[in-house]
């Protein structure tokens, strides 16, 4: 009787550990399909981040060629402005030369017109400056200048002595 009391608690214990070991393989079959379902989230996930870092990168190195040519586009804008800066100072300086080279001229012109006007007032006010005047034109005319007498002098000169 010990005996089959012993052989049936080693029956219900066998009977124990086989429903155990069934409930862990049931538990481990559920454990692997979680981890397969894991796996196959995580393999999901690594595609999806391989995609968005080809992505990343493609749209990474567009910016940077567009980041690329923008910088030449301002840096020749920026030599443009320089330049035409330079050419539009150049010019600036041309002109107040010019303006001042004009008002030269003006100053000179206006000079020699009250010049004039001063020597006809006189002209026309002083009559034996009038006639000097005329008379010193007639004597040009005549070929009775002063330079023309020298030089028919000196030349005359030189002609006797030779």
């Amino acid at each position: 009787m010990k005996f089959k009391f012993e052989l049936s608690a080693h029956i219900k214990k066998i009977a124990l550990h086989v429903a155990l070991c069934e409930a862990l393989r049931h538990r481990l079959g559920l454990a692997q399909a979680q981890q397969k379902v894991q796996e196959l989230k995580i393999l999901k996930m690594t595609k999806k981040i391989a995609l968005l870092r080809v992505r990343s990168r493609d749209e990474i190195y567009y910016e940077r060629a567009h980041s690329a040519r923008l910088k030449l586009w301002v840096h020749t804008m920026v030599a443009g402005f320089l330049r035409i800066r330079s050419m539009l100072s150049h010019r600036e300086a041309l002109l107040h030369r010019q303006k001042a080279l004009d008002l030269e001229a003006r100053r000179s012109l206006r000079h020699e017109i009250w010049r004039q006007q001063n020597a006809t007032q006189t002209l026309g006010l002083d009559t034996s400056a009038l006639f000097l005047f005329f008379a010193q034109r007639v004597a040009v005319m005549s070929g009775a200048h002063k330079s023309y007498n020298d030089a028919l002098r000196t030349h005359t000169t030189q002609r006797c002595k030779t």
